[in-house]
């Protein structure tokens, strides 16, 4: 990829996003989605989403009617880290929203619940652990 000009991270091997649109490298004419691009989840699912993204996007650039510019959006990618204790997250940590939205305007909830796994056994006592951050 480097010998056509494309930016490349020297650390992980991967292409560099460009500056306009997520999936644009650096060289305008030519686009990156899926595990080969930086900072993007490496999920199947959001690779085919974000290629879909572009295909729209090059249709409205080409002036297609009926197309619009669609960025996918890689903050709202629900992700599940599979480990002894599984757990999975969605949207900003409480530190980011505070960051982002300012210590005001934001509330936190904290809730135990029961899994959906657990919830067909009747006696069962497991729980999980669920925190909520809200934007007000």
């Amino acid at each position: 990829m480097k010998a056509i000009g494309i930016d490349v991270d020297e650390r992980s091997g991967k292409v560099k996003k460009g500056a306009n649109i997520h999936e644009q490298t650096n060289l305008s004419h030519i686009y990156a989605v899926g595990d080969v691009l930086e900072g993007v989840p490496e999920l199947m699912p959001v690779a085919q989403k974000s290629g879909r993204n572009i295909g729209i996007t090059i249709a409205d650039q080409l002036g297609f009617p009926d197309s619009e510019v669609i960025k996918t959006d890689y903050n709202l990618i629900p992700t599940t880290v599979f480990c002894p204790t599984e757990y999975a997250f969605v949207g900003l940590s409480e530190e980011e929203a505070v960051k982002k939205f300012g210590e005001s305007r934001i509330e936190v909830y904290h809730r135990e619940t029961t899994p959906l796994e657990y919830k067909i056994y009747k006696s069962n006592t497991r729980v999980s652990f669920m925190k909520v951050i809200v934007d007000i």
